[in-house]
């Protein structure tokens, strides 16, 4: 951001970050499904998902971290609920999921779906 001056630019380097979810680990199924363990700027663990079919590429993105149903078939429902996702965990697993889907499909996401439960305050 050269448009602004040095210091200002020391100062927002100094006081803001800017934390992004990190790949931790993929897994691609052989039916072309690619599974992404994220990990968040405070060291928590979610899920996303690319469901590639013939007419679609859906990102299945998590909401929280953790769950309170305690699914048997979903790895999250083994984890307890430990928070809600900010807005931008969110948009990181959506636009990360999008580039796998570009690299491996040559194509652009055209669905969202969200996994987990909104829980009462």
């Amino acid at each position: 951001m050269t448009n602004l001056s040095k210091e200002l630019r020391h100062k927002l380097k100094e006081e803001f970050t800017l934390p992004g979810l990190m790949i931790d680990a993929t897994q691609i199924s052989e039916d072309g499904t690619i599974k992404s363990r994220f990990k968040t700027f405070d060291g928590h663990l979610i899920e996303g998902v690319l469901i590639p079919t013939a007419s679609r590429y859906t990102a299945c993105v998590s909401s929280q971290i953790g769950c309170s149903l305690s699914c048997k078939f979903c790895a999250t429902g083994y984890m307890d609920r430990k928070r809600n996702l900010d807005f931008d965990e969110i948009y990181d697993q959506v636009v990360l999921i999008n580039h796998q889907c570009e690299k491996n499909y040559s194509k652009k996401l055209s669905n969202i779906v969200f996994m987990g439960m909104v829980s009462h305050y």
